[in-house]
């Protein structure tokens, strides 16, 4: 059965001032019936499904259970996947997310067990790009919970872009811990650029009424063969964001990475994440450091 269509009245004086393209792209995105729950089983190609999306701590404590994805995470998705050849569905009641893709091959099924929006958000630009890409830059998205971390949509988008490629999102929170920091992006960046040769810039739009940013992909550059971490271990932040790109470059070399040992799920989930691609990986502790090993991924795996 087709969801109901909520329609949001516009009734705020700044809001009426938006153009009416901005205001249609709002009812879409408060829609939930532009998620691709109708006919779940109607596909063609390969289908990545994420068994109990985003079942980390967090949502084990709460005592009142609801949905993992929220309609803003829906609508978001929803909006990433505009002018793609990607369709995807979530199950509410077993936490159930897939992306339906036009690729052929044997699906892939893996267990969102302590994991959070970070595997979504890589298997969402995954099955973008290998199916094809998207028909242009994606649309600017707008934010319309102030407290919602704007900057997990960076991170949603980056690899999706291409070279001469922007996007702008506009709206929410840039310090909302849930996400990167615009600070951190900037030192991200440089460090993605000397190791992986992958060049992104994050721009600050923003006024005094609104956040907003911009996100620009440059020309690929030569890795900088010299490229050191240094002496200090690496945050588990900038760790598992270096492994999520890992997982888009095919690196033709071993790499290896030192990181904090301390509790965080995102650097292991990461991990899982690479290894279902195909990589060998090695992670011991020692000294209180975690050395990962990435071995030089196969051309034939997935």
């Amino acid at each position: 059965s087709v969801l109901p269509t909520t329609i949001i009245p516009i009734d705020d004086i700044a809001e009426r001032e938006e153009s009416m393209r901005e205001v249609r792209q709002r009812w879409v995105m408060m829609d939930p019936s532009v998620r691709s729950l109708e006919n779940p089983e109607t596909r063609s190609g390969l289908r990545i499904t994420i068994t109990r999306a985003k079942l980390n701590h967090k949502y084990k404590r709460r005592k009142k259970q609801k949905p993992r994805l929220n309609d803003d995470d829906t609508s978001a998705i929803a909006h990433m996947l505009q002018r793609t050849k990607v369709q995807f569905g979530y199950d509410s009641l077993s936490g159930n997310l897939w992306f339906d893709t036009p690729i052929k091959g044997d699906d892939i099924e893996f267990d969102g067990l302590d994991t959070g929006g970070q595997v979504i958000r890589w298997w969402l630009q995954w099955s973008i790009v290998r199916s094809g890409g998207r028909d242009g830059p994606p649309e600017s998205l707008r934010v319309y919970s102030n407290g919602k971390a704007c900057m997990l949509y960076v991170q949603a988008s980056m690899f999706t872009l291409e070279e001469g490629e922007s996007f702008v999102v506009q709206g929410g929170n840039p310090t909302n811990s849930d996400a990167p920091t615009p600070r951190f992006y900037t030192k991200f960046f440089d460090e993605l650029r000397a190791f992986l040769g992958l060049s992104f810039r994050l721009e600050d739009l923003s006024t005094s009424n609104a956040p907003k940013f911009e996100l620009s992909r440059s020309k690929n550059v030569i890795p900088d063969s010299n490229w050191n971490q240094g002496t200090a271990p690496l945050s588990v932040h900038i760790t598992d964001q270096l492994l999520m790109a890992i997982g888009f470059v095919r690196p033709d070399r071993q790499i290896v990475l030192r990181c904090e040992e301390k509790q965080d799920y995102h650097v292991d989930a990461m991990l899982r994440v690479l290894k279902v691609m195909g990589h060998k990986i090695d992670c011991v502790v020692h000294n209180d450091e975690r050395v990962i090993t990435i071995e030089q991924i196969a051309e034939n795996s997935v």
